[in-house]
């Protein structure tokens, strides 16, 4: 027998907002990024540089996606300049990429996949931490 909890019409009505860019209905669906983009913008007032931790490399797709489209702009209207490391990024090229993270104070923030902190990655550029969705596993996140 199957049972419909009335999730599946609401994941495809994200599904479909997400290929069709429509970055503001995928906000307003998500409790979660609703609060992280208005968290993002009182950073951005107070002139502070973050760092954005996710388990899950769809989820900072999908901050990444909305950076890109400009959906989150700085005060001055233009996109914001991120940086993004996960375990695709080859490991000899993630120092250089923290080095200029933290020398170039046009660099709002740093999208990362909670994995990466394991290889010693420097980011003291940032003031701020944002662990979006932590791991079952307290140590994990240490």
């Amino acid at each position: 027998m199957y049972y419909k909890f009335g999730m599946e019409d609401k994941l495809n009505e994200i599904i479909n907002a997400e290929k069709n860019n429509e970055f503001a209905k995928i906000i307003e669906s998500s409790s979660k990024l609703s609060f992280l983009f208005k968290l993002m913008k009182d950073f951005q007032q107070q002139r502070k540089r973050v760092l954005i931790f996710s388990m899950s490399k769809k989820m900072l797709t999908v901050i990444e996606n909305i950076i890109q489209h400009g959906h989150f702009l700085s005060e001055k209207g233009k996109k914001v300049k991120y940086m993004r490391i996960d375990g695709d990024t080859e490991i000899n090229e993630r120092e250089a990429m923290c080095n200029t993270f933290n020398k170039d104070q046009s660099f709002f923030c740093a999208l990362l996949t909670t994995k990466v902190g394991g290889f010693g990655l420097n980011l003291t550029g940032a003031d701020r931490a944002i662990i979006l969705d932590p791991d079952w596993n307290p140590a994990n996140n240490n």
